[in-house]
């Protein structure tokens, strides 16, 4: 079967997952097995590959004004950030998992929102809220609104869809505020 490479990872072992299910019942496999299959299936459909996800927002996103992944010398496990934006407040980062080499432990996208006060507030929203939405789209895109929504405000929100938790915090600081939404796969 020839999967095309900008199938996402999730899509691409949710087909195989339904696959196995079939072959499972061909073989004469009763419900309870099916159900073992399925629920050990979606747990590793959750598993991010790493390099594949920081292609494939990269490809999203277009340019970067700095993009890198830094290898695991001060951290356990590499990370991968794309800073965008005039002032550079719009930040999308990629942690690996440092139990599962190669694996993504949680993707993050920060805003620094600076103070009314301060010159240049509120630079770079637009190029914040594209990242934002470039992250849904390929996360959870029934979400993407809500999520947006949410991402503007001071309240904490989780939200949960296809295999993913997200998580939104507001951060007040000194000079900027900072809105934070870590994705994580479930399981």
């Amino acid at each position: 079967m020839a999967v095309s490479s900008n199938v996402p990872t999730p899509i691409v072992l949710g087909v195989f997952a339904v696959l196995g299910v079939m072959v499972l019942f061909a073989l004469g496999g009763g419900h309870k097995g099916a159900e073992a299959v399925s629920e050990a299936t979606a747990a590793t459909a959750r598993v991010l590959d790493f390099e594949e996800e920081r292609l494939g927002l990269e490809r999203a996103i277009g340019d970067c004004a700095s993009r890198k992944v830094s290898p695991p010398v001060f951290t356990e496990a590499r990370l991968y950030w794309c800073v965008n934006g005039r002032e550079e407040t719009a930040k999308l980062f990629i942690n690996e998992d440092p139990k599962q080499p190669g694996k993504v432990l949680n993707v993050k996208m920060m805003w620094n929102e600076w103070k009314a006060h301060m010159p240049d507030a509120g630079a770079d929203q637009r190029d914040a809220s594209r990242m934002v939405r470039v992250v849904m789209k390929r996360y959870a895109p029934a979400l993407e609104e809500d999520v947006l929504y949410a991402y503007w405000g001071k309240e904490a929100k989780t939200f949960s869809a296809e295999g993913y938790r997200f998580d939104y915090k507001w951060t007040p600081g000194p000079g900027s505020d900072e809105h934070l939404l870590v994705v994580t796969p479930a399981g």
